[in-house]
């Protein structure tokens, strides 16, 4: 409310000013010309008074008949005494003569001419010896003279300067004045207003209980400070309310929490202890079956060297699988809940890249003949080059897992490959099959350790659904990622097959 007060004062103040400005200056040109006026009739009427004497005594020469004879002698006996009548110290006015030819015969000059020609009646200014001068005139026909009174301009127009200033000063006086009196009624039609303004500010710190003075209940300003006093009344009333609603709902919220919480800490516990019940019984039946499995081995293999008959030999085969199986399962068991406990410390170091990928042909050089598919490989200048892993794990059940399913889900006489090279300062190795694929639901959950992902090979292979979670599992302790991009054949059959690539940082 202050800045519309200071900024309806400014504009009054303002408005007032230019006004008087103006005022000041029209009234100013306006006596200066009436002064100006005025001098010239004042002076004008003492030229006259010179130019009537001058008249009778011409007259007077004439009627004599001595104007010839005379006439020179008597023009410088007139100039003598207009020069001692009007030559004095204190007179600042004086009176000018001029003959035919423009020369001066009575001036305050010591010049003998004017800088400008004086003809007939009127005013004019002119400059002799850097001073400007002020001048009427009028022609006196009979001697060929022109006559007139001049002064100073500085000093004619020493009163209108003293004028001027008075008319400032008084003009200033008014203006000021009314600028008191307009600035104290503003402030007085304001202040019921700029005292509302101040009661609003105290809204937002939530008090409604405000006390408003209603100054004159009849005007548009009291009005509002009715209307606003009621607002705050029903505001105040509304406010009170929801925050009984609001402590009541926090309440309920609060009894709810207390509630829910309770409940989620039961099922959390119940959720360790299931947890923990699934892990002692994974580690029991991982060792318990370990120990049967190696005795159920041993004695089939010794049975099988034992008989020769084809159809025994058959059996054993059979039974030798299911429990090679059965032990590949336990011991995936035993190893991801070992990585997942702790129990495991994988030391990183540096692997050969050759090495590795060398290791893996030889051991599955019988698979890929059995199913006629070629094996190619291309690290390029990778080949002298190393990657941060634990060889073991690394060799025996990354890359192993890797290539066994890449070889187990491909189509006889198809082509895997083994692909290494740099990207993004990173080794990048790729296995790539060309065979059936995998579904997109599977894909996305190939990482579960619980989830189903278990299915046979293109020559009926039997898979855990184990080996891709241990994969992963190794993988994160690496420090490094997987990423597996694959297409099922059913859906694309030209164009089908996994690819698994393996992102490490360079060494």
């Amino acid at each position: 409310m202050n800045t519309i007060r200071n900024k309806l004062i400014t504009v009054l103040v303002g408005a007032i000013l230019c006004t008087t400005m103006v005022v000041v200056y029209y009234s100013i040109q306006s006596m200066e010309n009436i002064l100006n006026k005025e001098l010239e009739r004042s002076y004008s009427s003492q030229l006259k008074t010179i130019l009537l004497s001058l008249e009778k005594k011409h007259s007077h020469l004439k009627r004599s008949g001595l104007e010839g004879l005379y006439k020179e002698g008597y023009k410088a006996s007139q100039i003598k005494s207009i020069k001692e009548q009007y030559y004095n110290k204190s007179s600042k006015i004086f009176p000018i003569i001029i003959d035919r030819q423009g020369k001066l015969l009575l001036s305050p000059f010591k010049t003998t001419s004017l800088p400008i020609d004086i003809i007939g009646k009127g005013t004019t200014s002119f400059v002799v010896n850097e001073q400007e001068w002020w001048l009427v005139h009028k022609s006196f026909t009979p001697w060929g003279w022109t006559i007139g009174h001049t002064i100073l301009t500085k000093d004619k127009n020493s009163g209108f300067y003293e004028f001027t200033k008075a008319l400032i000063i008084v003009f200033c006086i008014v203006s000021l004045f009314f600028i008191f009196i307009f600035a104290a009624i503003i402030s007085r039609l304001l202040f019921p207003i700029e005292e509302l303004s101040k009661k609003v500010t105290d809204i937002p710190d939530g008090e409604f209980d405000l006390d408003i003075r209603i100054y004159n209940p009849n005007d548009e300003v009291g009005a509002l400070a009715i209307a606003f006093k009621q607002m705050l009344e029903k505001m105040s009333q509304y406010i009170t309310e929801k925050i009984d609603q609001e402590k009541k709902l926090n309440l309920r919220l609060e009894e709810k929490v207390k509630e829910r919480t309770i409940q989620l800490e039961s099922l959390n516990n119940e959720l360790s202890m299931a947890v923990t019940n699934k892990r002692s019984l994974l580690r029991v039946l991982a060792h318990d079956l370990a120990n049967p499995l190696s005795i159920i081995n041993l004695s089939t293999r010794k049975i099988k060297k034992m008989v020769h008959e084809d159809a025994v030999i058959d059996i054993v085969n059979k039974v030798i699988k299911a429990e090679t199986t059965l032990s590949t399962i336990t011991k995936s068991i035993i190893k991801m809940e070992s990585i997942k406990s702790g129990k495991i410390h994988l030391i990183l170091e540096e692997v050969s890249l050759e090495e590795i990928i060398n290791q893996a042909k030889f051991i599955f050089e019988e698979q890929l003949k059995e199913k006629n598919i070629i094996l190619e490989c291309d690290i390029g200048i990778l080949e002298k080059s190393f990657i941060i892993a634990e060889k073991n794990s690394f060799s025996n059940q990354v890359m192993n897992n890797l290539l066994s399913n890449a070889i187990k889900f491909s189509n006889c006489g198809s082509v895997i490959k083994i692909i290494a090279k740099i990207e993004n300062s990173e080794v990048c190795i790729s296995i790539i099959d060309e065979g059936v694929g995998m579904p997109e639901e599977l894909l996305k959950k190939v990482f579960e350790d619980n989830a189903e992902t278990s299915r046979q090979g293109t020559t009926g292979e039997i898979g855990t659904g184990f080996g891709m979670p241990l994969v992963k599992s190794y993988i994160d302790h690496y420090g490094a990622r997987i990423i597996i991009n694959s297409k099922e054949q059913r859906k694309n059959s030209k164009d089908h097959g996994t690819t698994v690539e393996l992102y490490f940082k360079l060494d």
